[in-house]
């Protein structure tokens, strides 16, 4: 926080709120800190069982959200706020997702929070589906980050998480798709939902060349960070970029593309981080995250696979994860919906951490 704030104060003059807005990417983290300050450590349970109760509701909103918006084009504006309460943005819904689908796979309310009756636990994993099927078609970064909540808790091993439900319900799904073989093609929706739509977006993961209509869009990210990443390595940016305000996509990225939809973020967290603030605020981002991994995967290490302060350990690490691989896709880290978000798992994450303590040399000796 104290470079991100360097690298904004001096720029308050030239940019104004601009640089506000764009520091946001280090001013959220004041709700960690926030969360570590006023909240006793037990409170970190009571966010698990929080996030339960606010997850059958969350995955509804999706749903409502999505088709509210783009196939019968609602609007509910917010006060002073140009995001409306139906702007549906999949790598937001993405990071969700992927929290959520890990806390139904680890069945962390057993653990953690209030068990979930067996018909919840269904209606819930029909819900993900739902809003998977949207976000696979919508994004491939959010589909990416959504995989990792189920995929992740894998290392567990199938007879620690509670694997039959998503498989059944994901089988039923994929027959129908393959026997019915649906389009759904909203009006104001970026893609379409159909079959088609989702081997497109996978194949072109694999090989960009044969994504047809989706090229563009990854060499437009790829020229933009390849143009900063070059200039910013020169001596005049290395060690301070360019300062939190300055529109890094009007200066890196082919605008030409992008006119009738102006964009301020490069759309991946560690080039923001280089760009606003050079390679000292991309190491300290980074050396963050390492940092977390670290203290979450001594907790695994430590207490075991089958202990359940591990299968939380994993739920914070899978979501650190997803927020990665969504965030290098798209703008993640800047929204106030996923960034405040991030912050306060995050705090809260650190607060169960210390409440786990990691038995040191010596308590082992006089055990």
């Amino acid at each position: 926080m104290t470079w991100g704030m360097l690298r904004t104060i001096p720029n308050l003059p030239y940019f104004g709120m601009d640089a506000i807005r764009d520091a946001v990417i280090w001013g959220y983290a004041v709700f960690a800190l926030l969360i570590l300050a006023l909240f006793p450590i037990q409170y970190q349970r009571n966010f698990l069982k929080f996030f339960q109760y606010l997850m059958p509701l969350w995955m509804v909103w999706m749903l409502t959200a999505f088709i509210a918006r783009n196939a019968f084009n609602i609007e509910i504006p917010l006060p002073n706020n140009p995001i409306g309460l139906f702007d549906f943005r999949s790598a937001d819904m993405g990071m969700y997702l992927a929290a959520i689908g890990a806390f139904l796979l680890l069945r962390l309310d057993i653990s953690h929070g209030r068990k979930m009756p067996t018909w919840l636990v269904w209606l819930s994993w029909v819900l993900w589906l739902a809003d998977f099927g949207i976000v696979f078609s919508q994004s491939r970064g959010s589909f990416l980050g959504s995989l990792s909540g189920i995929v992740l808790p894998g290392i567990y091993g199938l007879k620690r998480i509670d694997w039959r439900p998503p498989v059944i319900l994901a089988f039923v799904v994929l027959i129908a798709l393959l026997a019915i073989n649906p389009v759904y093609n909203f009006p104001n929706a970026k893609r379409e939902i159909s079959v088609q739509q989702y081997v497109e977006n996978f194949t072109s993961l694999i090989n960009i060349n044969d994504s047809g209509s989706l090229t563009n869009t990854v060499n437009w990210r790829l020229n933009m960070w390849r143009s900063l990443v070059e200039q910013v390595s020169s001596p005049e940016l290395f060690w301070q970029g360019h300062g939190f305000g300055f529109n890094l996509p009007a200066k890196y990225a082919d605008t030409a593309t992008n006119k009738d939809n102006p964009l301020r973020s490069p759309h991946d967290i560690f080039i923001s981080f280089l760009g606003f603030s050079g390679f000292p605020g991309l190491f300290l981002w980074c050396l963050f995250l390492v940092f977390l991994a670290r203290r979450f995967f001594k907790i695994i290490i430590t207490h075991g696979l089958s202990n359940s302060k591990s299968r939380l350990a994993l739920w914070y690490l899978i979501f650190i994860l997803s927020f990665i691989i969504i965030g290098s896709f798209g703008n993640l880290i800047e929204t106030p919906f996923s960034g405040i978000w991030f912050w306060v798992v995050i705090g809260f994450g650190l607060l169960f951490s210390y409440s786990s303590p990691v038995p040191t040399a010596q308590t082992s000796v006089q055990r």
